[in-house]
């Protein structure tokens, strides 16, 4: 969804109130595809002071990740919120103010990448399903939230023979 802020920038309005949904179906994450699960939600307003213009919005959606214990599938509730700045491309602009700063073009803002920016960008680098989720046997695989393996996970059978003169060292002091 592209907006104009010619409206905003001329002094027409000095406040948009914002309430849409945007749909996608899924979202590039690093390599991983995120599947979007219900509509973005999109509430706050775009807002003018002096000649800068600023969006301050919450974002909320579902969205199908998986564990980073157990590597299965579930629905993670995505709610955010942006506060920042939009900026002329052009413009010069300060390193350290980047993160508060979204650039634009031809005074139009595409709200598609701005949420999926803003999803990246808050999304845990490392989703669990539960706190209490166990993951998975280091050693055979099996997810130890179904059942428990056999192995022997004590530390001195599963060292690498590589590594073992170093054990010996370090046990000497």
């Amino acid at each position: 969804m592209k907006f104009d802020l010619n409206t905003i920038k001329r002094g027409e309005n000095d406040k948009i109130d914002l309430d849409f949904v945007v749909n996608l179906e899924s979202i590039d994450y690093y390599g991983d595809v995120l599947k979007v699960i219900t509509p973005i939600s999109v509430l706050g307003s775009l807002y003018s002071i002096g000649k800068k213009i600023f969006l301050s919005c919450k974002l909320e959606t579902d969205l199908e990740v998986h564990c980073g214990r157990c590597l299965k599938p579930f629905i993670y509730l995505l709610k955010t919120n942006i506060d920042v700045e939009l900026t002329e491309e052009d413009e010069a602009m300060d390193e350290d103010d980047l993160d508060d700063i979204i650039t634009y073009n031809d005074n139009m803002i595409d709200f598609d990448e701005i949420v999926k920016e803003q999803i990246i960008s808050n999304i845990p680098m490392k989703t669990i399903c539960n706190e209490n989720c166990e993951g998975l046997c280091r050693v055979c695989g099996v997810d130890l939230n179904l059942e428990k393996c056999k192995c022997n996970t004590d530390d001195d059978e599963n060292i690498d023979p590589r590594l073992a003169k170093l054990k010996e060292l370090l046990q000497q002091d």
